[in-house]
């Protein structure tokens, strides 16, 4: 009935038409959730639908401007961007799980009471029900079970948000992209035009030695140089982009070989004993006589400029030229071709990508150049034609160049191609025979020709701008398109259940007016106090049959009283009975209770005593009563988290100490950024996280649950630190403050856990980075080391003065495996190393010329003597053994007739008491292994009327053999060396019975034999008194070793004169003559081994490494809460001794028990709110009655002491 005494149907469904009357007057109002509130409905449905819109959107503009760049210098290892990328977009997935576990908490907690309010429920599906204390994925099951549709898909909603986070965490994605950045400008500095000073042939000869040495050591090309291209020069934006690309339009210049190979040669020996040769090729003949080749001879070679139809022009430098080849093998057999070349040069504006790091570039398209100059100029000197390099006319400035080094230039591009093709795979022979010397000769012909006309058709002008774009690797930020379109059907599935929960809900709890809201003990008691299940049973009874008993009965929710009333028609049919506890179905066999007993409240006080595990009899025969402990709360299992805990910290620390340095492989960078890695190092460490955070929470909550049982189980607790008390409805945090203020120390402490355990999922999904580092590869074995001794090379010296003054003009790098100062023997690296960004580390032999030492020798005057027309300069002493012999010197420097600017030098000093050193053979090489003086006058013309100021230079040639540990990079051969100790086992470069005696050729002096058993002798040797130079250089003109050294000179401030009056040309001399040593002893003074190195091998690669900063944060929190948890269960378990449970303390059914045998029914009413509920109880005293297991209010007289607490006294 309700109060009017009007009878409520069990059927009656108009629920939302009644209003209970509010004890102080009007109408209740009833209690709606928060989470429920269409404004909060709508707000977290909005912002899922934000989030999925923002995603789908993000990715399409992630797509179209291919991601966001990143400031800075960030990498994907930054912790500012790693840790962002990764802790935001999870706590805002946090953020929606959060606010629908809060939605989904209060269905749950409604779900009873819906039931309730339709009347006829099971108790299974009412009081027994306990959905809110229950994981996840089990309320799902249950609620489908109970066929509670709603609270199973809020419960899948839940799950599926669990799900979102570890993927949020794997939404952004860093990548290295090659980025075109906005259009800028470079500068530019040349013209096109003829350099008219090209006819003192430095630039000629540089280029010529430059192919000379990339044939013997395959070194780079100048700058802006490749192939068939030159370019003019750029300033390359390197303090923009340190590694990337450039794209403008740069004036060209192309230079075309044009050649064509032919085999038509007929060779005839003439009656004079000349060999004929006469051959065609391409409409141009060529009839020479040459003497006739000598027996042995392997290889024959000769520069012809052949007679062609249309060659008019008297300009011999335009004229094309003819190679001759002629191979005789071992065998006697001959191979002969021709290869023609008629070069030509284009003058175009191309549009280039340039390297910026190397210089390197590509031309992509070009167009003729349009402007006036003087190269295609049709009424010029060059008419767009191309210098052929061999031979030179007479200048337009009218200057003719030196015939006399024409010569060299033959020989160094003949003997270039003779080194690149025995270096081929297929040999000399094979080249010849396969018509292989046509792509030899293009090879180092067109090398020649740009390298010549980057020198000689490029005038230097004022900057200019040009606009240009530059690409460039740039770390960009990306949205990962499978986790965005994963999380998008995820978040809009949780979109459309929400709606269809809000929406069905709305209309199932339309019939349910909830005066209170349920969770605290005050609320239970006033739906379950007075209620007519009064006096069916003892509140002491144990759970089974408790549940038994209630399993059987159907309730409903009596709108009119707001209590829980079992239904009428089970009401009746259980009052027939005597009792029901003395059914065998609900007591054990044996134990009987009088009615007295049962209905009397003094009886009730002395049935038994609530003590867990034990038979107390008590007047009657007692109940086993078994203690009701939660899984989490149970110690084997929080322990078992404790140590997974403890065992996840150390496995952190150990991985971090594992990773510190090389990390874990990764096989492939693409797959570790958008593949199956960049989940795997995300979603299970998140997924981790998760499960430790649920259990932490699960356990929170049975703490909070059961928290205000253990306060009156203490005795005299105020209503608002007990039934008033509601910690698992709140957020953690104020759960924190609120224990705290109620020095519910457990919660605190619990709490605390579940915050910090909050921040484990973020973490968690930060706690792996790809790093791009150096990895250490030990044990690489490196065979064919060269070894010391001494190699006969004649254009060993030659070569490398041709390199230095290459050098001096275009600043190109050094050979591989030499530098300034050391040369080390070669060594074959392993294939699967060559290349790869890297160093490689390995103790080998290196010469070192560090030790060779220049310096400044005083002169007296240099005077110029009219009567003989010579210069006389006094004989300088060098050091206390050697002097120089200066009319020697003048007379020479003079018969050279030099006016090119150029000096002469250098001089020999013979120490006077030496004793001639002698090859095994008898081979006089001792003017080669002397001290040298440079011999510096200043650039012509000269005053004769004044003193001629000269540098005399002496210096000391030294090359020590070392033992050397050197770093390679794999990439271009450069090394460093780290250490080095002389080396002292036995050699033939060292050993005092070789043809060196241990000392070194100063390069400077040809040193000669003359008997072909000598070791020296090779196949250029006639069997007779055939002459073999060992340090042969053109000493008086380019390409040589002064030629470098004045072309270094001039670009010192003040030039080369300067240097000489001042003495500073002395370092300039230093630098050059060590590098020249260096270089022909990477040659000289290293033969070919067989042995293998051990080497270690660093190279750069992706690697998976653990993040310090969030492994020891993660550390920090899983220590703490071991700790604290540790605390936690313990603490907990003492607490639970002294206030045991019978059952389950949240379900309906555990608060009739709690209010039968109550007295605080009696101040309590049905349709109290939770104000009136604060008002009537906050200021009253409670207590667990020990007798009955009820809890009771303590009456104005007081409270009896027997039933004050169930704690012993």
């Amino acid at each position: 009935m309700d109060r009017d005494g009007e009878v409520i149907s069990a059927n009656h469904r108009d629920l939302a038409s009644r209003e209970i009357p509010r004890k102080g007057g009007g109408n209740e109002r009833f209690w709606r959730p928060f989470t429920l509130n269409p404004w909060f409905a709508s707000f977290l449905l909005l912002l899922v639908l934000s989030v999925a819109i923002a995603l789908e959107v993000g990715l399409h503009f992630s797509n179209i401007r291919t991601g966001w760049q990143i400031t800075g210098k960030s990498s994907l290892a930054s912790s500012t961007i790693h840790y962002a990328t990764r802790l935001i977009p999870v706590i805002i997935a946090m953020g929606i799980v959060g606010l629908w576990a809060g939605t989904d908490a209060d269905i749950k907690r409604m779900q009873p009471f819906i039931e309730l309010a339709s009347g006829n429920a099971p108790a299974s599906h009412t009081l027994f029900v306990d959905y809110v204390n229950s994981h996840y994925a089990k309320a799902f099951f249950e609620s489908l079970r109970n066929k509670h549709h709603i609270v199973a898909v809020s419960s899948a909603m839940l799950v599926l948000g669990f799900a979102v986070q570890p993927l949020a965490a794997s939404i952004f994605s860093m990548k290295d992209v090659w980025w075109r950045l906005p259009e800028t400008s470079i500068r530019t500095f040349n013209t096109p035009g003829l350099d008219l000073t090209y006819t003192n042939l430095s630039v000629i000869s540089a280029s010529m030695g430059l192919v000379a040495a990339t044939a013997l050591n395959d070194i780079s090309t100048p700058m802006f140089v490749k192939g068939i291209w030159a370019l003019e020069d750029i300033e390359l934006p390197t303090s923009q982009v340190a590694n990337g690309s450039i794209f403008t339009n740069v004036t060209a210049i192309r230079s075309l070989p044009n050649c064509r190979q032919s085999n038509n040669i007929t060779m005839k020996v003439q009656i004079s004993g000349l060999l004929g040769i006469i051959g065609e090729v391409d409409g141009c003949r060529i009839g020479i006589n040459e003497p006739v080749i000598p027996e042995g001879t392997e290889w024959y070679n000769s520069i012809v400029f052949p007679s062609c139809p249309d060659m008019s022009d008297p300009h011999p430098e335009f004229t094309p030229f003819l190679i001759l080849v002629v191979h005789i093998n071992p065998q006697g057999g001959r191979s002969n071709t021709m290869v023609y070349c008629k070069p030509t040069i284009d003058l175009v504006v191309a549009n280039v990508q340039i390297e910026i790091k190397t210089g390197e570039f590509i031309v992509h398209d070009f167009t003729n150049y349009t402007l006036s100059n003087n190269i295609t100029d049709p009424s010029g000197f060059m008419k767009g034609r191309a210098f052929n390099g061999f031979i030179f006319g007479p200048a337009p400035s009218g200057q003719t160049p030196s015939s006399d080094i024409y010569g060299t230039y033959s020989s160094t591009f003949t003997t270039a191609l003779e080194t690149k093709a025995i270096r081929s795979p297929m040999g000399l022979e094979g080249q010849i025979k396969s018509d292989g010397m046509l792509s030899i000769t293009e090879e180092l012909y067109s090398q020649y020709l740009s390298t010549m006309a980057k020198g000689i058709y490029f005038l230097r002008s004022d900057a200019r701008s040009n606009p240009a774009f530059i690409e460039t690797w740039q770390t960009r930020l990306f949205i990962v398109p499978s986790a965005t379109h994963v999380l998008t059907v995820l978040l809009l599935l949780f979109l459309i259940s929400g709606i269809a929960v809000h929406i069905l809900h709305s209309r199932y709890r339309a019939a349910l007016h909830l005066t209170r809201r349920p969770g605290t003990l005050a609320a239970a008691i006033g739906y379950t106090a007075n209620s007519n299940l009064q006096n069916r049973f003892r509140s002491v009874i144990p759970e089974d049959r408790f549940n038994d008993y209630l399993a059987e009965k159907h309730f409903k929710l009596d709108m009119g009283t707001a209590r829980i009333v079992m239904d009428e028609s089970d009401d009746e049919a259980d009052l027939k009975e005597s009792s029901p506890l003395r059914s065998p179905q609900y007591i054990e066999s044996g134990e009987s209770l009088t009615n007295s007993q049962e209905y009397n409240g003094a009886a009730r006080s002395t049935s038994s005593v609530l003590v867990p595990g034990k038979l107390v009899p008590n007047g009657v025969r007692g109940v086993l009563i078994s203690s009701w402990t939660p899984m989490p709360l149970r110690l084997w299992f929080g322990m078992s988290i404790i140590v997974l805990s403890l065992i996840i910290s150390a496995a952190l620390i150990a991985g971090v100490q594992l990773s510190k340095s090389q990390g874990w492989k990764i096989s492939n960078i693409m797959s570790a950024t958008e593949g199956f890695l960049h989940y795997a190092i995300i979603l299970p460490p998140a997924a981790l996280a998760i499960t430790i955070c649920t259990i932490w929470k699960w356990t929170d909550n049975y703490i909070k649950r059961m928290q205000p049982f253990i306060e009156l189980a203490h005795g005299n607790s105020p209503g608002s630190r007990s039934i008033l008390l509601d910690y698992s409805q709140r957020h953690p945090i104020i759960g924190i403050s609120l224990g705290t203020v109620k020095r519910h120390y457990l919660v605190v402490l619990s709490s605390v856990i579940v915050v910090t355990t909050l921040a484990l999922q973020p973490l968690m999904g930060s706690i792996f980075a790809i790093q791009s580092v150096e990895h250490m590869v030990p044990g690489v074995s490196i065979t064919n080391p060269s070894i010391p001794g001494f190699n006969f090379t004649d254009t060993a010296f030659l070569t490398a003065a041709q390199f230095l003054q290459a050098k001096s003009l275009y600043n190109i790098s050094f050979p591989k495996f030499i530098n300034e100062n050391w040369a080390i023997g070669d060594f074959d690296i392993p294939t699967s190393f060559a290349g790869r960004n890297g160093s490689l580390q390995v103790n080998t032999t290196a010469y070192s010329s560090n030790m060779t030492s220049c310096r400044n020798v005083p002169t007296t005057n240099v005077t110029f003597n009219e009567t003989s027309s010579v210069y006389n300069m006094e004989e300088i002493q060098l050091d206390s053994n050697c002097k120089l012999n200066t009319t020697l010197l003048l007379e020479l420097w003079e018969d050279l007739n030099l006016d090119f600017g150029s000096s002469i030098g250098p001089a020999v000093c013979i120490e006077t008491n030496q004793t001639e050193i002698l090859t095994p053979t008898g081979a006089n090489i001792l003017l080669a292994l002397q001290p040298v003086v440079f011999f510096l006058p200043i650039s012509p013309p000269y005053n004769e009327s004044d003193e001629l100021p000269v540098a005399v230079i002496y210096c000391q040639p030294t090359l020590e053999l070392m033992n050397a540990t050197v770093e390679v990079d794999l990439t271009n051969g450069n090394f460093t060396v780290l250490q080095a100790t002389k080396d002292t086992q036995a050699n033939t470069f060292t050993d005092s019975n070789n043809l060196l005696h241990g000392h070194v050729l100063n390069g400077l002096i040809v040193a000669s034999v003359f008997n072909r058993s000598d070791p020296l002798s090779n196949v250029f040797s006639d069997p007779e008194n055939t002459q073999h130079p060992l340090s042969s250089n053109y000493l008086n003109g380019p390409p040589t070793l002064m030629g470098a050294i004045n072309q270094a000179a001039q670009g010192t401030p003040g030039g080369f004169d300067t240097g000489i009056r001042d003495g500073s040309l002395v370092d300039v001399i230093q630098d050059y003559y060590s590098m020249y040593l260096t270089l022909a002893a990477k040659q000289l003074y290293f033969t070919k081994g067989n042995g293998t190195l051990q080497a270690v091998v660093r190279l750069s690669e992706s690697r998976l490494f653990v993040t310090p900063l969030a492994a020891y944060l993660l550390t920090a929190i899983l220590l703490g809460n071991a700790i604290m948890g540790a605390i936690v269960h313990l603490a907990h378990k003492r607490a639970r001794r002294m206030a045991p449970f019978p059952r389950q303390p949240n379900t309906l059914a555990a608060a009739f028990a709690l209010t039968l045998d109550s007295n605080v029914g009696d101040i309590v009413k049905g349709y109290d709110d939770n104000e009136t509920l604060d008002e009537t109880l906050g200021n009253r005293v409670f207590f667990l009655d020990k007798t009955t297991g009820g809890i009771h209010v303590e009456n104005d007289e007081g409270q009896n002491e027997e039933r004050s607490s169930i704690l012993a006294r």
